[in-house]
């Protein structure tokens, strides 16, 4: 959620871009080109804050603008901007409470929408917007405590006003020495907060958190690594197998392209050697197809009886028959009638058409 109210305001030499200038040069674009704000403007209420972290959306709001965290996910809150004693500015216009906070978190918590969540607050008074969560799995810190201000870091000169806060600016500088493959932990980061860069105090809540800072990598929470392990089989869609199922056993044989029946993944059908006919099986265990086909019978052996019944269950209590000529895997249904009488009316309007632009030509 971004206001979006820099890149492209009058008073910015920069049009489209946000460009930090630490050193009073203008190289890094903080906007960047890989940035996705999906909330932005007038968009960026505490009404959809709250939605977002509570998951109450309407049915209307995509999938890309949702948080699809669950039990599994660690999630990082990150609020900055204008604040006081237990509340946040939203454009100048509305107020996020400390209240709010703990309401949507204890949502949370109920729904299993997270397993551990960061909250990171920058602002005046930070550390008061997190003073009433009570759930459990919360880390929260802040750039200062109550009483304190959040101040600004490095005026830029051509816009006119500063880019990065005092608090941001120590976080990028940790940041920027760290890797996917780093071991640094919370509890290296939080020592780097000094009151003499910042000039206010850092402020953490352990309360409700379990573990030590000291075994908590920062990549848990940004950047966050997984391991990814690849399975050498497919997954099987809609109760259908991953693979290949071949019948050599004694009563259920398998007859067609010599003894194998062949699985096609992008319809779910069973392919009958040449050209036949394709049947859905379902708890009956046979699954058979005409012509040069293929048969499955209740009868004993590995590919007949309860393998059948295990293996080639696809939609319980229904029978599709679906007759067509097999070209290679893929098998091209009979239109029904509903199907044919459409094209016909299709075809007729087109006709139509073409004999009445030709009329009047």
């Amino acid at each position: 959620m971004l206001a979006d109210d820099v890149a492209c305001n009058p008073r910015n030499p920069y049009p489209a871009q946000a460009r930090r200038a630490p050193t009073g040069g203008h190289r890094l674009d903080v906007y960047g080109q890989n940035v996705e704000v999906d909330y932005r403007g007038y968009e960026v209420t505490v009404e959809n804050f709250m939605r977002v972290l509570t998951g109450r959306h309407d049915p209307a709001v995509p999938r890309a603008k949702r948080m699809l965290s669950d039990a599994g996910s660690n999630v990082l809150v990150f609020i900055t901007g204008h604040g006081g004693n237990e509340f946040m500015k939203f454009q100048d216009q509305q107020e996020l409470m400390a209240a709010d906070v703990a309401d949507a978190l204890a949502q949370m918590h109920q729904k299993g929408r997270y397993k551990e969540l960061l909250l990171v607050v920058e602002t005046c008074q930070a550390a008061t917007l997190y003073g009433r969560i009570k759930s459990p799995g919360v880390l929260a810190m802040a750039s200062s405590l109550k009483g304190e201000s959040s101040y600004s870091y490095l005026t830029d000169q051509d816009v006119g006003l500063s880019l990065v806060d005092r608090f941001t600016y120590s976080t990028l500088d940790f940041f920027e020495r760290v890797d996917i493959h780093s071991q640094a932990t919370l509890q290296q980061l939080f020592d780097t907060y000094s009151f003499a860069h910042m000039e206010s105090h850092f402020g953490q809540s352990t309360e409700n958190f379990e573990r030590p800072l000291d075994q908590v990598r920062v990549t848990d929470f940004f950047g966050h690594v997984t391991e990814v392990r690849q399975l050498r089989g497919s997954y099987p869609l809609d109760g259908m197998p991953s693979s290949p199922e071949r019948g050599d056993g004694g009563g259920g044989a398998t007859a067609g392209r010599g003894d194998e029946g062949q699985v096609d993944r992008s319809c779910g059908w069973q392919e009958a050697g040449g050209g036949g006919q394709c049947r859905w099986s379902d708890d009956d265990g046979d699954s058979s197809g005409g012509g040069g086909g293929s048969r499955s019978s209740g009868s004993g052996g590995s590919s007949g009886g309860e393998a059948a019944k295990g293996r080639w269950k696809a939609r319980p209590a229904k029978r599709l028959d679906h007759t067509g000529t097999l070209a290679g895997a893929v098998a091209a249904p009979a239109l029904d009638g509903l199907t044919a009488g459409g094209l016909v009316a299709l075809a007729a309007l087109v006709a139509g058409s073409s004999w009445a632009w030709g009329a009047r030509l």
